[in-house]
């Protein structure tokens, strides 16, 4: 299992960087579904304006973070200082961080610019991405909603269904629609741009775990062509279904 995956969807500690008392701003919302899910890890906040959000020790810089005791960062800062952060992710031991930032690729050629910049950074800081543009993940089976997706407001069941989808309105619409079906979760991936992690290593992750019985997912443009071929072959040898909308 790589290791940066295990960071994104099992972190021991998680820190929301950008991130405000306003729980109605995305960075504030997903902090506040952390905790509401049952996360029982250390949380910390970034942002020089406060010392404590949401009753989560608030500390001025990424650089102030402890070190080697934290595995995901929730960005939420402008597109043109994510950069920094993932440098400084990198040096702080974090393995992985949701980018929920927008202004890259789908805002055109200088967003499409910045995405390539995002990518090389996050290789030589040795951070997995999840995103740009994204909502965020969530792993039902351990109590971690990294995610500010609005069907997180309410209680999800865990269960045996994976979501993965290119959309962050969709990735919330699915989970919605099994909760109201009575259906649980396992895991759910707003893989916004994939600038990094792919549909196709997502979809490896949830398969290699043994609890996902049924995969769903939305997908826009196929990023890795051969790792998603590769990813649905093993699907398929492992007997779980993958259900795909592609749009």
């Amino acid at each position: 299992m790589s290791e940066g995956l295990r960071a994104l969807f099992n972190p021991r500690a998680t820190a929301f960087v950008g991130v405000s008392p306003d729980p109605m701003k995305y960075g504030g919302r997903a902090l506040k579904f952390l905790r509401q899910h049952g996360f029982a890890g250390p949380i910390f906040a970034v942002n020089p304006k406060y010392r404590e959000v949401l009753g989560e020790p608030c500390v001025e810089d990424t650089e102030a973070l402890p070190n080697n005791e934290i595995d995901l960062a929730f960005v939420a800062v402008s597109a043109n200082r994510v950069f920094d952060v993932i440098e400084k992710c990198g040096r702080k031991g974090i393995g992985a961080a949701i980018v929920a930032s927008s202004g890259f690729r789908e805002a055109g050629e200088v967003g499409g610019q910045l995405e390539e910049k995002l990518r090389r950074v996050a290789r030589d800081a040795r951070v997995r991405i999840c995103g740009p543009n994204c909502i965020g993940v969530a792993n039902l089976l351990n109590g971690v909603v990294a995610s500010f997706g609005t069907a997180f407001e309410s209680s999800v069941e865990p269960g045996h269904v994976g979501v993965i989808s290119q959309s962050g309105a969709f990735a919330s619409l699915i989970v919605d629609a099994l909760r109201r079906r009575g259906l649980g979760v396992s895991h759910m991936v707003s893989s916004g741009n994939e600038a990094d992690i792919t549909t196709g290593e997502y979809l490896r992750y949830m398969i290699a775990g043994g609890k996902t019985r049924v995969v769903l997912v939305y997908m826009e443009g196929i990023r890795d062509p051969s790792e998603f071929i590769a990813a649905a072959q093993q699907a398929l040898t492992a007997g779980v279904p993958v259900v795909l909308l592609k749009t």
